[in-house]
């Protein structure tokens, strides 16, 4: 014989079990690594990686353009970590970019980078060498731009990088280091005089007291009346 349950039981078990399926919903889960940031992330391996084989690959994080509106150019920014068993180098950079139809607009000519990425290191692109500046039409922020990255030791990279603006707040502080060669103004650049072009002290030759400054010769008395 069957015993039925009664209906205040089974509407209960049926609120709970909405209950859970909804909790579960609230709070997503994932065992995927990401980097919460507004760039894009990779993993590179290297040219010589076997399929299926357990090699720590070259990471790319938060790659992203910071350009300007309206202004067509704009800067690479982002970071590089080459596994610690060895070093590495971004050859270049070269892609092209999307209007807001997805249709492509422009080219990104070829960028020879040429930076060196030391086995461990963490590297941003904005610190220190030559700013990795990129143009094209359409570059604009809020759009996307595809760029083909490659390595000496890594295989090539094709990513679908964010274009931001850099006049929001949060990129202010986004500037790249200045470009190699560029000098600041000097004190003579802005008409002073150097401590190297002061005229030096007279020097005193071998057996002679080292010259003085001429005395003021006294004033002369003033004739009295005869």
């Amino acid at each position: 014989m069957v015993k039925r349950q009664s209906p205040r039981i089974l509407a209960a078990a049926a609120v709970a079990a909405l209950a859970l399926g909804l909790s579960s919903c609230a709070t997503p889960q994932t065992l995927k690594p990401y980097t919460p940031a507004e760039g894009v992330q990779a993993d590179v391996p290297s040219t010589d990686a076997v399929p299926g084989a357990n090699e720590v690959p070259l990471k790319i994080r938060n790659l992203m353009i910071v350009a300007e509106p309206d202004a067509n150019q704009g800067f690479l920014s982002g970071a590089f970590i080459a596994p610690v068993d060895r070093s590495d180098r971004l050859v270049s950079i070269e892609g092209r970019t999307f209007t807001h139809t997805n249709t492509e607009a422009g080219t990104i000519q070829r960028v020879q980078a040429n930076r060196e990425l030391p086995a461990g290191q963490l590297v941003r692109l904005t610190e220190g060498g030559t700013p990795l500046q990129v143009s094209a039409s359409q570059l604009t922020p809020g759009l996307l731009a595809e760029l083909t990255l490659t390595f000496e030791g890594s295989k090539p990279q094709t990513l679908m990088v964010p274009v931001v603006d850099a006049s929001k707040e949060d990129y202010a502080t986004y500037s790249p280091a200045p470009a190699a060669g560029s000098a600041t103004p000097t004190p003579a650049a802005a008409g002073q005089q150097t401590p190297a072009e002061a005229a030096p002290p007279a020097e005193a030759t071998p057996g002679q007291a080292p010259a003085e400054a001429p005395a003021q010769a006294p004033a002369e008395a003033a004739p009295t009346p005869g």
